[in-house]
């Protein structure tokens, strides 16, 4: 009989925080009111390095500054293919032809 009636209170518990928490769902209380006055005036890193950089225009934007190369893609090149082709122009004096260490016996 009492954990009949322990259930019972339980319940009844659960039953009025579902209505206090559907209050705040609905919109029922006060809202406090958000500021939008704040304005972010810092500059960020993408426009401290655009500043640095020697920037060229073309598929991509390719940014240097010093030896680091920077590719930036637009948005309207994102999934699509791309075919990508690099040149080697040189190779070690200790490889050969096949690519292997000449000084290896």
């Amino acid at each position: 009989m009492k954990t009949r009636t322990n259930l019972i209170v339980a319940l009844f518990a659960l039953c009025f925080t579902g209505t206090v928490s559907d209050a705040y769902a609905w919109g029922w209380h006060k809202r406090k009111s958000v500021k939008n006055d704040s304005v972010v005036t810092s500059e960020s890193k993408y426009d401290e390095l655009v500043k640095k950089a020697k920037t060229r225009e073309g598929m991509f934007r390719i940014h240097q500054v010093e030896k680091d190369w920077y590719f930036e893609i637009d948005d309207s090149l994102m999934n699509r293919d791309l075919l990508i082709v690099n040149k080697v122009s040189g190779v070690p004096y200790q490889l050969n032809d096949a690519g292997l260490n000449r000084d290896i016996q």
